[in-house]
């Protein structure tokens, strides 16, 4: 709902007080480039700049100077959350005075990055505070430039937010959400005011162990199609003829190949959670594919190799991967909330029992390896794997994208 009257911020303290209004002279959006501004629950002045690392540098009083340009590559960086949250700690251990010798104000907390687009498009709006979400409860109405404009979010700082349909905190609101909503949803562009207020939010870890254990359902809802890809070429066998003939050898290997998802580092993907096997499910019945998180592959190969020379045996892994959404929800509220989301969670594993693509070369042998290999010896010598194959290591592609958590009702 568009006021226009009220073009101002405000703090609201958390034994409900509210404070003075400071009048919010804000620069005005340009044509030129989608603008990234900040503001301050505590009034003041808007901000604007033409990046959002500009935006995120001067919000922090320059704690945080290397964030992504743009707000959907920052979306896309699994370590710039972290950077903003360690930022709040800094800030909140000196009292809101980053460095020594700076101004108090010239550091603040990132509480929320507000923007105009779904799926964290367009311009942005990070809105700071004094301290991280605790007992302090802050509102701010939107001024001009930004009301009825945001369509998406994320809370930093342990926060969880509740957008309001009117200037005065009345009307339609969204409820508590804490993490990334990519989507606004009933309120797109029809949003006039923002309150802040503490709300834990759980660990990707903490969720996916959950999933199928602690929740009453857990989904795995798979987006877009699934891809397929090769690992790299990489040496599974070897042998050195060290006769006076050339040599025909069939050459046994076994390979296992393990898969990736986008939290191996906090969770192994052998360790039996049941949000594994939802996914190898849900794969199977979306895509027609078996899903395999490890695979043991064995093959016997035909090797030719002439007298003096050393042979191998390349495999190049045939890799698929898929993405989607975790819906987890409780029958109590957990974090605040009966439903949570893992959104992004991504999956590379080996295609099982298929060979990929198999090739063997041979070259002359190096003095070295005649030393080595065929001192005292004149007939074929089979080996350990060398690295003289393709420079890719053997296994499943690292997964790229990381996951993230957002809350539901």
């Amino acid at each position: 709902m568009r006021t226009g009257h009220l073009k101002s911020v405000g703090v609201f303290a958390a034994a409900g007080s509210l404070l003075a209004f400071a009048p919010a002279t804000a620069t005005a959006a340009t044509a030129r480039t989608p603008q990234h501004c900040t503001v301050s629950v505590e009034g003041g002045d808007m901000r604007c700049f033409d990046t959002y690392r500009q935006a995120i540098a001067a919000a922090t009083g320059g704690l945080v100077t290397d964030a992504p340009l743009d707000v959907e590559a920052a979306m896309a960086d699994p370590s710039f959350a972290d950077r903003i949250d360690r930022a709040g700690e800094t800030v909140g251990s000196r009292g809101g005075d980053a460095r020594p010798g700076a101004a108090a104000a010239a550091a603040a907390v990132v509480l929320s990055t507000e923007y105009e687009h779904g799926n964290f498009g367009g311009a942005s709006l990070s809105v700071t505070g004094p301290s991280a979400c605790g007992s302090a409860r802050w509102q701010l109405a939107l001024g001009a430039d930004w009301n009825d404009r945001i369509s998406s979010y994320k809370t930093f700082n342990n926060c969880q937010v509740r957008h309001w349909e009117h200037t005065d905190f009345s009307g339609a609101n969204t409820g508590y959400q804490v993490g990334d909503q990519d989507w606004i949803g009933d309120l797109n562009d029809r949003a006039s005011a923002i309150d802040f207020t503490y709300g834990e939010s759980p660990t990707t870890a903490q969720l996916l162990k959950d999933c199928g254990k602690a929740t009453e359902s857990c989904d795995f809802r798979p987006t877009g199609n699934a891809s397929y890809s090769y690992g790299g070429a990489h040496e599974v066998a070897r042998g050195y003829n060290c006769s006076s003939v050339a040599q025909t050898r069939k050459m046994t290997w076994t390979e296992q190949t393990s898969g990736e998802n986008s939290v191996s580092t906090e969770i192994s993907v052998t360790a039996g959670f049941d949000f594994l096997e939802k996914f190898e499910v849900t794969f199977k019945a979306s895509y027609g594919h078996k899903w395999a998180w490890a695979d043991t592959f064995a093959e016997e190969t035909t090797l030719q190799v002439p007298a003096g020379q050393v042979g191998w045996v390349d495999r190049n892994t045939h890799l698929q991967s898929a993405a989607g959404t975790y819906e987890l929800h409780y029958k109590s509220k957990h974090w605040g909330h009966y439903v949570w989301y893992v959104k992004n969670f991504s999956g590379t594993g080996p295609v099982p029992q298929e060979a990929g693509v198999v090739t063997w070369n041979t070259r002359k042998m190096t003095t070295a390896e005649k030393n080595a290999q065929c001192k005292g010896r004149t007939a074929f010598v089979v080996a350990e794997p060398g690295s003289e194959g393709a420079a890719a290591a053997a296994g499943a592609a690292t997964a790229r994208s990381a996951a993230t958590v957002s809350s539901g009702s």
